[in-house]
């Protein structure tokens, strides 16, 4: 596939994504945040191959490609009422306060647990860490 056809292709299935992120946000559950932090990171993924998938790595572009399944996946899951959304919202309250009290790894076996707990896929260190991560940036905390 030549890179005009592959850039294409994940602009469209990163744009799906990101419809469905939108089509099952959390409304009116969290007064704190407008998004999610998965409709945050569907978009900053899709913006990513917009402006730089030329200069991303084959490890980076998998390693997005996974990302974007488990997101996919649990918002089908959402979106079919097989899960709740306010899971979601209460386990952001509390790695917020994990965070914020300099907790940062636990903060990341708690979203390890409840994910897994509430969607029936574990994250990976690595994915659990970046969520965590991406959190602590929005609350402008530098862990």
């Amino acid at each position: 596939m030549d890179k005009a056809r592959e850039t294409k292709f994940y602009i469209s299935k990163l744009k799906k994504l990101v419809e469905l992120c939108e089509k099952t946000e959390p409304l009116g559950t969290d007064k704190n945040v407008l998004f999610s932090l998965y409709t945050v990171q569907a978009n900053e993924m899709l913006k990513q191959v917009e402006s730089n998938f030329d200069m991303m790595t084959s490890e980076e572009r998998i390693y997005m490609m996974k990302k974007a399944n488990k997101i996919w996946k649990v918002r089908k899951k959402m979106e079919g009422g097989e899960l709740s959304t306010d899971w979601e919202v209460t386990m952001n309250l509390e790695l917020e306060d994990n965070i914020r009290s300099g907790f940062k790894i636990t903060a990341i076996k708690h979203y390890r647990s409840e994910v897994e707990t509430h969607t029936g896929v574990q994250p990976s260190l690595r994915e659990s860490k970046d969520y965590v991560d991406s959190l602590a940036q929005t609350m402008r905390i530098v862990t």
